[in-house]
């Protein structure tokens, strides 16, 4: 309600006044006075009930009065007369109506601790941020806006889906198991000329490198943090050097092998130079975290936001991770030219390169365009890593172990040839020029 101001006459006429705002007012000359209501059940007065008389008026505090809707008196009654006797007329009475509230246009809700309601046009700070509408006091309905807050200031926070990320973690858990199973067979078949003409140790390690794989699609499935994305870096490329370095080196060596002109006398590469070839292909992706975290270069986690302005959380790393992913893509392609290169060596001697080579190929590439497509959000991306490296995981598997061990279990082995076959081979001296 508006203020009106209120004079007082003696019962002569004569106007009464009041004291005047200044320092040297003293309380036992102030005139004050309450605002009440006749029906305190039915209606209440809100705001400041209490003031005082200054100069010529009485001025009515800004109150509201809240109740049912009816007729009340408003009273402005003098509690202490200052320089002024007592007198028994001491109340100054206004008439309002409390209307039926139009809720159609206005909310009809109690306010304040009281059980009365008050018909009201809701006011927002910051107009809901133009997100929402405002359908009470600072307190905004975002609607399908996918904001959230009293004002409408929140991002709604992209979701995964839980049954998904349980899928995805007991496909992974089962991959993990069958690697095990496959390790053991490795073991125990070792002699057997399929297994044992591939590297019993370098069969061992790729399938150590897929458990890697699998560990990732794991880590993929939970919120990304910082650490997290330290540990899919290097669980994927430590699963790819495993894999693929063992893979490199053993048709480095066939390649060694069979390039060699002189066929009475054959030189070969040394084991521990091919684990120690594998050993610098894993450390380089080791080496580049520990050069991002030296250089104050840390992976981080970023807030990204869909189109339709969900907020999800997305690692950053250095643009020098196009360096390594350049390295591997670099690895696979050495590999293609020498595996071209022995095509015709018996196949017991290699391993099948053509399709998981492919498949990783077309998974880098993949991944590398929709990580910089601003429009993808997190969860397609992760989503598409795990279905990529199981892809490539149960590819490797089947070409790398499970034709082998059908080959075993299927085919006779065949009677010895009566012809015998003397083979040199001395390891190729470093010193010689």
């Amino acid at each position: 309600m508006s203020n009106p101001l209120v004079k007082l006459f003696d019962d002569y006429g004569n106007q009464m006044y009041f004291p005047q705002r200044n320092k040297n007012i003293q309380y036992e000359d102030l005139v004050l006075f309450n605002v009440e209501i006749n029906d305190t059940y039915n209606a209440k007065v809100l705001g400041q009930t209490n003031n005082y008389c200054w100069d010529e008026v009485c001025t009515f505090p800004p109150v509201s009065v809240i109740g049912n809707p009816g007729t009340y008196t408003l009273s402005l009654k003098i509690k202490s007369f200052g320089m002024y006797p007592n007198f028994l007329q001491n109340s100054v009475d206004i008439t309002i109506k409390i209307l039926e509230c139009n809720e159609s246009s206005y909310v009809n809700s109690v306010v304040g601790n009281t059980h009365l309601k008050s018909c009201y046009t809701p006011k927002c700070e910051f107009n809901c941020n133009n997100r929402g509408v405002c359908v009470n006091n600072d307190l905004c309905d975002c609607g399908e806006s996918n904001f959230k807050g009293r004002f409408c200031e929140e991002y709604t926070k992209l979701e995964k889906h839980p049954s998904f990320d349980k899928f995805y973690i007991v496909i992974a858990l089962i991959l993990i198991f069958i690697i095990i199973g496959l390790i053991g067979m490795t073991i125990y078949y070792r002699k057997n000329p399929i297994i044992k003409g591939g590297g019993i140790e370098f069969l061992i390690l790729i399938l150590i490198g897929l458990i890697f794989n699998a560990v990732n699609i794991i880590f993929l499935t939970f919120e990304k943090t910082t650490r997290r994305c330290y540990q899919t870096y290097l669980f994927s490329n430590t699963g790819f050097s495993f894999v693929f370095g063992s893979i490199f080196v053993k048709t480095y060596r066939i390649y060694i092998i069979f390039s060699q002109k002189n066929k009475n006398l054959i030189v070969i590469l040394k084991r521990s130079t091919m684990f120690l070839i594998i050993a610098l292909i894993t450390l380089f992706h080791w080496l580049m975290v520990i050069w991002w975290y030296i250089l104050k270069k840390n992976v981080t986690v970023e807030n990204n936001y869909t189109a339709d302005n969900r907020e999800y959380v997305k690692c950053k790393y250095p643009s020098s991770k196009h360096v390594s992913s350049l390295f591997n893509f670099l690895i696979l392609i050495i590999e293609f030219a020498m595996s071209y290169s022995i095509r015709r060596v018996d196949k017991k001697y290699k391993e099948s390169l053509i399709i998981p080579a492919y498949s990783y190929i077309s998974y880098m590439l993949l991944m590398y365009f929709m990580e910089n497509q601003k429009e993808i959000n997190v969860v397609i991306l992760d989503y598409s890593d795990i279905i990529g490296t199981i892809i490539i995981t149960l590819i490797n598997i089947y070409d790398l172990f499970i034709i082998k061990f059908i080959e075993i279990f299927t085919v006779k082995p065949k009677e010895p040839s009566q012809r015998a076959i003397t083979v040199v081979v001395r390891y190729k001296n470093t010193n010689e020029k």
